[in-house]
């Protein structure tokens, strides 16, 4: 899943949209935790023994970015160590450049590309959850147009999008709840066979248990296909309303993804 747009819901909704990452486009195993702080440069500008005073905004800092990766099997160690080289190759035989992000809390705060600044682990800790560290930072090469000055009273506020900005992002939050329901069909496929093949519903002494854990997880695995189509469904609507073009042109189409 390239979490490009933000899940439809909190937390609590949609809990597996918020734990997958993607760097280059490849989705890393496990669950991942992404946090972004980015803070603003002000100049205070204060008269000797005045009250008060005036901020000039100086710029905006380029936000770190924190990336805690969770795994648990052979399996996501394995394909751990053969994603590493996205974030660490090796010295002297590969430059190290900006990489793509996709998860839902770079969407929301809009980092769209990083650059590694360190990676730590992998740690193991209680019931062998392995854990890796990667703290980075945003790339946001300096935009052309100047937005500094001094700050003016409270009631300003942003423009509304354009319908061209609009029908991108929806036309990439379709695109994503697709391939979501697609990945989840495919997990329902797996888990089918794995409990109907040879083994005959698992551990022949406790059928039962192995049949209420296949029921739990495949309504646990329909109720987020089913959501994932919801959510392609109701971008389509938007796009519709909106008489989007089939393939709406690009936010930015100047600035182009490392």
């Amino acid at each position: 899943m390239a979490n490009e747009s933000v899940p439809m819901g909190p937390w609590d909704q949609n809990p597996g949209d918020w734990n997958v990452l993607e760097l280059n486009d490849e989705e890393w195993p496990g669950f991942a935790r992404v946090e972004i702080k980015r803070a603003n440069k002000w100049d205070d500008k204060k008269a000797k023994g005045s009250h008060g005073g005036e901020r000039e905004l100086a710029g905006v800092d380029c936000a770190p970015v924190k990336i805690t990766i969770h795994f648990w099997t052979s399996e996501q160690y394995e394909r751990l160590k053969e994603l590493m080289p996205t974030i660490e190759p090796i010295p002297g035989k590969k430059k190290l450049d900006a990489i793509k992000i996709g998860h839902a809390v770079a969407s929301f705060r809009n980092v769209k590309s990083i650059t590694i600044d360190e990676v730590s682990g992998p740690t193991y800790g209680a019931g062998e959850l392995g854990t890796l560290h990667i703290e980075a930072t945003e790339h946001r090469p300096p935009d052309t147009k100047k937005a500094t000055g001094t700050a003016k009273g409270g009631g300003g506020g942003s423009k509304a999008t354009s319908t061209n900005s609009r029908c991108a992002e929806l036309k990439r939050e379709m695109n994503e709840a697709r391939r979501h329901a697609s990945q989840v069909e495919k997990e329902i496929s797996r888990a089918r066979s794995d409990y109907y093949g040879p083994t005959g519903g698992g551990d022949e002494l406790n059928k039962e248990k192995a049949r209420d854990n296949f029921n739990n997880t495949m309504r646990s695995l329909e109720q987020e296909r089913d959501g994932a189509l919801q959510r392609t469904d109701a971008a389509a609507r938007q796009m519709n309303s909106l008489n989007c073009p089939q393939n709406p042109p690009s936010e930015n189409p100047k600035v182009t993804n490392p």
